[in-house]
């Protein structure tokens, strides 16, 4: 075990344009269509959980008719119940419940993961923003240092106490500082439209969060990575299970199956002959 110290980021709710480190994070996972439509998927799975039930519970049916021939003044009108019940399917029905329960589960775990890799879309959306901000600041300033030093070399050149050959040298240096300038404000460019895509607006807010909006907390982490604690090590291997289940449970719906069927009829017929 080890002692290490990690961020926590504090959520609440704000703006967007002006809002916080801790609240535009916020807002990305809240704004996930991977966590939402993920969601989605587990609602189905508990759906799809509930049908095997109905092959444990009577199929009951009733039937009535009004039958009426060519002569009016005779009538039917018989009614039918019938109540069928499985007793016996080999299984099949309860590795199917199975089957279900298993991709619930398995569902449930890739949600897990999901909201990891929300997480991780969001502190990476904005750190690369944060970064190639802060590094636009610094090429803006080495930009402005060099044409300063492009006007004391054209200066001491004109004077002739420098070389031609070192004021070229000099422009060199400033034609490479802006074009690491203009690199650098394209990628922020790029990296802002990819947070709005996740935020849903642009943020203004460009600072490190370090001081303001990240408090530090004691934590221990166990060292040793186990890969069958991931969620989508778990994710694979209960749908793994939940296919195995669900294929045993269709090659016993092949076999014959024992169904108890209970029938009854009742026929009334009316005359209205004098």
């Amino acid at each position: 075990m080890k002692t290490i110290y990690f961020l926590i980021l504090m959520s609440s709710t704000a703006g967007v344009a002006d809002t916080t480190f801790s609240q535009a994070y916020q807002k990305i996972l809240d704004l996930s269509l991977r966590t939402e439509t993920q969601r989605y998927n587990v609602e189905i799975a508990k759906a799809q959980h509930l049908k095997p039930l109905g092959q444990f519970t009577p199929v009951i049916n009733v039937v009535g008719k009004k039958i009426q021939g060519g002569d009016p003044r005779y009538e039917q009108k018989p009614v039918n119940l019938e109540a069928s019940m499985n007793l016996f399917r080999f299984g099949a029905d309860a590795l199917e419940y199975k089957s279900t329960n298993l991709n619930t589960q398995s569902q449930q775990e890739k949600l897990q993961s999901e909201k990891l890799g929300s997480e991780e879309d969001a502190l990476s959306a904005l750190f690369n923003v944060i970064r190639l901000a802060t590094n636009l600041e610094v090429y803006q300033g080495i930009s402005a240092n060099r044409s300063e030093l492009v006007r004391i070399a054209d200066e001491r050149y004109h004077k002739g106490l420098l070389a031609l050959q070192e004021v070229e040298k000099v422009r060199v240096d400033l034609e490479n500082a802006k074009a690491r300038e203009a690199d650098t404000f394209n990628g922020l460019k790029d990296a802002e439209a990819s947070l709005s895509t996740l935020l849903g607006a642009s943020w203004s807010s460009k600072s490190w969060p370090w001081t303001d909006l990240i408090k530090s907390k004691a934590a221990t982490i166990d060292q040793d990575f186990k890969l069958e604690n991931t969620p989508e090590y778990r994710a694979s291997k209960a749908y793994e299970a939940s296919s195995q289940a669900y294929a045993r449970a269709q090659l016993r719906r092949l076999l014959p199956s024992l169904d108890l069927t209970f029938t009854y009829g009742s026929q009334d017929l009316t005359s209205s002959l004098p």
